[in-house]
């Protein structure tokens, strides 16, 4: 399974990878939701948008991976600006701009490009200016570390694109945050982060 393809990402390779998987026909669809409705949250939510959905194969359905679908304003190509949801014009100068000033370093500077107020409401919650194989990885890590460890944790990005990691350590009796912290280095050392 690869799972650094997103079905809720843009990047030409998870557009391949799901068309391969579903077929040409069934990835247009779900692009056309994704796009009206924002990500796929599990099979369950695929198979209710998508009625389609319900002829795939159980092992083709637990191939699927249900990723972030953010986009990075730094790493995107014109091509996934646009099926974000900006204009062409709004894209191509997206670009222009990284090309010339370097990263954003927030997402109020991508806003102050002129981009429409509509435009931006609608695409900011799927836009970061953090790397997003970066944060499918650390939410990987952060799922693994909670498993081992035995407790529960939430992630999230930022508005600002910092990756956000809330670790409830109650489950387990930890002494004090020192030794959970601790704890948490230790398994992440174990898993290779």
């Amino acid at each position: 399974v690869d799972t650094s393809s997103d079905i809720n990402g843009l990047r030409p390779k998870d557009v391949a990878r799901l068309t391969e998987l579903v077929g040409a026909p069934l990835a247009k669809v779900m692009a056309k939701e994704l796009a009206a409705s924002g990500r796929f949250t599990s099979v369950e939510d695929l198979q209710e948008r998508v009625p389609a959905a319900a002829t795939l194969t159980a092992e083709v359905l637990a191939s699927l991976h249900f990723g972030s679908g953010m986009v990075s304003v730094n790493t995107a190509t014109f091509e996934e600006l646009d099926a974000l949801g900006f204009s062409k014009k709004t894209a191509a100068d997206i670009v222009k701009w990284r090309e010339t000033n370097g990263d954003f370093e927030t997402l109020d500077q991508v806003k102050a490009l002129g981009i429409p107020a509509s435009t931006f409401t609608k695409v900011k919650d799927r836009l970061s200016t953090t790397d997003v194989e970066d944060v499918d990885r650390w939410r990987r890590a952060a799922r693994a570390c909670a498993r081992e460890l035995g407790v529960n944790c939430s992630t999230s990005v930022s508005a600002n694109g910092l990756f956000v990691w809330i670790v409830d350590t109650s489950p387990v009796n930890f002494p004090d945050q020192v030794q959970a912290a601790r704890s948490v280095d230790a398994v992440l050392g174990r898993l290779g982060w």
